[in-house]
């Protein structure tokens, strides 16, 4: 039997609700408002217009133009939409796909010198567009904003221009926001009649569990991702019951089929450690270690029965969050135990990054304990690992934050400048240290 794809559902119901709704509304532009665990899926609806097999027959584009300045906006606006229409009349086209030559050129003499008239550009080159395209008086031509900007004030100003202007009645611009950042609610307040607000009904984590349940219902794969996804849902809306039923859930799947496959010790280890997280969350601090050491026998019970790779990674992460657990004990001394213990394993499976971590984390640990010159060497050793690490990794990892604190020690002690300077230069710069002292200077007085 061929399973309904959720998502798929969730497409065609939302063009049905283009076609009742948006399609025959007065409004010259449609708001779209969803949660912002949600974007994903107005993007595929989106998406999902652009198609040329679904029930939407309107023309859709989509402008990723981010708004950085309102006054030349337009201008880039109509440059997207330059580059759109010359796409279309070159693409090779399926022998099924009706094509036609569109018509159009785009006219940036058509700015006009008015204060307030910045749209101008871009809305009259869209009206010019519509009759070039010879389609139905039923057929609208529906541009998708995205404007990739969280200026209500910009994002509201630009919108206002937009409604000044005389809209072609075969156009509908499309917006959107999320419930979380409401961005238009101004232009809603003084345009109402023209924004229509459509608010798609997103039941994210009900999505997730059909998505989830898709596949073999025996399968205990099929089983097991259910009730992970069941698991995340409960957590996310603090269901202590739900969040037992279903963890326990998973643990048994897991556990029966060990014997036949090992690797499912791994999902054991990302139960518990999710359940860690969740309670270190609620500031159970005793139940996050509980489950922090049961993630960490977990993870040495697996030796000898999956990669050693795997195993050691397993080991370091589970460490890790427990000495982090130990740290808001103030209990330094457990904390760096398990530090050097995740310095071990990540040095045994040469995961260099987090092994830096683990170094500046044993370091943070030893300072709070007050032993200042243990501090230095944890660092000095983090930062000596440099030397097995690249630019972009030095610059996006926790590599930097630990030279910053490094900078702040009597570190020539324990490593020669020059060795140092050596190490860092080819990452970070010639003037790596003069940058690392200002920035963390920087944050030491936002702190304070």
């Amino acid at each position: 039997m061929i399973q309904s794809n959720p998502i798929q559902q969730h497409m065609e119901k939302l063009a049905e609700a283009w076609n009742e709704s948006a399609k025959k509304s007065s409004a010259r532009v449609v708001l779209y408002r969803v949660e912002e665990n949600a974007q994903d899926m107005l993007e595929a609806f989106f998406d999902y217009m652009l198609a040329v097999d679904t029930s939407i027959d309107d023309i859709a584009m989509q402008f990723h133009t981010p708004l950085n300045v309102i006054e030349t906006f337009s201008k880039e606006l109509v440059s997207e939409l330059d580059e759109m229409v010359k796409l279309w009349n070159t693409a090779d086209k399926k022998q099924d796909v009706p094509f036609d030559s569109i018509q159009w050129q785009a006219d940036y003499t058509l700015q006009l010198q008015d204060a307030g008239r910045d749209a101008h550009l871009f809305v009259e080159n869209l009206n010019r567009l519509v009759p070039s395209l010879e389609m139905p008086d039923d057929v609208l031509v529906t541009p998708i904003l995205w404007l990739y900007n969280n200026s209500s004030i910009m994002v509201n100003d630009w919108l206002t221009k937009i409604l000044s202007e005389e809209v072609h009645p075969q156009l509908k611009i499309i917006i959107a926001d999320t419930y979380e950042n409401q961005l238009f609610n101004n232009s809603l307040s003084r345009y109402g009649e023209d924004i229509l607000l459509i608010e798609p009904d997103f039941n994210m984590p009900r999505i997730m569990e059909q998505i989830a349940a898709m596949g073999n219902p025996a399968d205990p794969e099929t089983q097991y991702r259910l009730n992970f996804i069941k698991l995340t849902n409960a957590i996310g809306a603090k269901k202590d019951e739900k969040v037992k039923e279903h963890s326990a859930a998973c643990i048994q799947i897991a556990l029966d089929n060990t014997e036949r496959n090992p690797y499912w010790i791994a999902q054991i280890i990302t139960v518990y450690y999710t359940l860690g997280v969740y309670k270190m969350g609620l500031k159970k601090v005793d139940s996050a270690v509980k489950y922090a050491c049961k993630a960490l026998d977990a993870a040495f019970s697996a030796k000898g029965k999956i990669s050693d790779e795997m195993t050691f990674r397993n080991i370091g992460q589970a460490v890790m969050f427990r000495g982090s657990l130990y740290c808001y004990r103030k209990n330094w001394e457990m904390a760096m135990v398990d530090f050097q213990t995740a310095i071990d394993h990540y040095g045994a499976c040469k995961d260099v990054i987090m092994q830096v971590e683990a170094f500046r984390m044993k370091g943070y640990a030893a300072e709070k304990n007050g032993m200042i010159q243990e501090e230095i060497t944890y660092l000095v050793a983090g930062a000596r690992l440099g030397a097995f690490i690249s630019p972009a990794v030095a610059e996006a990892s926790s590599y930097r934050l630990l030279l910053q604190k490094l900078l702040l020690t009597d570190y020539k002690k324990e490593i020669r400048p020059w060795e140092l300077d050596y190490i860092v230069r080819p990452l970070l710069g010639q003037d790596w240290e003069q940058q690392r002292i200002t920035s963390n200077r920087k944050s030491l007085q936002l702190q304070e």
